[in-house]
C-alpha cells in the first residue's frame, strides 16, 4: 500500500468508526487484534477499501501512546483538513455558535471540549496555531468520534481573528469568573464563545476583545471548574438560549 503524506494513528472503536465514515479523512490501514469482533467497524473499513490487518498487541504498543486504551483497534489515517475563517463565514447558518479556545494545551481537555461542541451545535472550533495542543490520537480518542464532525480552524493571530469575527456579525463572549451570569443574558444570533486556559484563563488581549464577559453560576463555596467541564456547561447554555435545539 502506498501511504500519502503524513500518517497519524487513531484508536478506539468510536474514533476509528467516525474516521472511516468521514470521507474528508484518508484512511490507510485498520489494525485489529485477534479477539476484535465489531462487525460495524469491519464493514465500514471494507466500504472504504481500507486494508484490515490482524496484529499482535505488541504492535499497538509500538504505534500508540503509552497507556492508550485502544480496545483492540487502531487506524492509520491522514491528517484532517483544517478550515479557514472564510470557510466559516461562508457556511455559517443564520444562528451560528463558534467555540474559540485560548491556549488549551491538554489533549484530554481538548478532546472533551470537541465532544461537547458536537453535542451542542457548534459550527466550528477556532484555535491559535501556537500554544495549542495539536489534533493528536489522544485528542481523537477523548473526542470519541466528534473530531470528525467539528470543523477546526487554526489562526496565526487570535486577536486578529476575533476582529474578523466581529466584522462578520459575531458577538464575542469570554468565559470569566468575574463576568455576568450567562443565564441572565440574552444572546445574539451569532456567538463566539471563548474558553481560556485552566488557571490563567483568557490572555489580556483576548479578554479585551470580548463584547461580554460571562460566567457560569456556581456555589459560592467553590467556583472553579476545569476547562472542559466549563466549556460543556457554557456551550449547553448557549445551545438552549440561542434556540439551537430547534434548528
Amino acid at each position: 500500500m502506498q501511504k500519502k503524506g503524513k500518517i497519524d494513528w487513531i484508536y478506539g472503536v468510536h474514533a476509528c468508526l467516525s474516521a472511516l465514515k468521514n470521507f474528508d479523512r484518508e484512511c490507510f490501514e485498520l489494525y485489529v487484534d485477534a479477539k476484535f469482533s465489531d462487525q460495524g467497524l469491519i464493514n465500514a473499513a471494507n466500504q472504504r477499501n481500507t486494508k484490515i490487518l490482524e496484529v499482535d498487541f505488541k504492535v499497538f504498543k509500538k504505534k500508540l501512546p503509552i497507556g492508550a486504551i485502544h480496545q483492540g483497534v487502531a487506524l492509520a489515517v491522514g491528517p484532517l483538513p483544517h478550515c479557514s475563517l472564510q470557510d466559516i463565514f461562508i457556511k455559517s447558518p443564520h444562528k451560528s455558535l463558534l467555540c474559540v479556545l485560548d491556549q488549551i494545551t491538554d489533549p484530554q481537555n481538548l478532546g472533551a471540549i470537541i465532544r461537547s461542541a458536537a453535542a451542542f451545535g457548534v459550527n466550528a472550533l477556532i484555535l491559535p496555531k501556537h500554544q495549542s495542543v495539536p489534533l493528536t490520537s489522544t485528542v481523537a480518542k477523548s473526542a470519541s468520534g466528534a473530531l470528525e464532525i467539528i470543523p477546526v480552524c487554526y489562526v496565526s493571530n487570535l486577536t486578529t481573528a476575533l476582529d474578523a469575527l466581529k466584522k462578520n456579525d459575531y458577538w464575542i463572549y469570554g468565559l470569566d469568573e468575574s463576568g455576568d451570569a450567562i443565564n441572565s443574558l440574552e444572546l445574539s444570533d451569532k456567538v463566539a464563545l471563548i474558553i481560556g486556559a485552566e488557571g490563567a484563563g483568557m490572555r489580556r488581549l483576548t479578554k479585551e476583545k470580548c463584547d461580554y464577559h460571562i460566567r457560569i453560576t456556581t456555589s459560592s463555596t467553590f467556583t472553579t471548574l476545569n476547562a472542559s467541564n466549563a466549556a460543556a456547561i457554557a456551550l449547553h447554555q448557549c445551545f438552549l438560549k440561542m434556540g439551537l435545539a430547534n434548528v
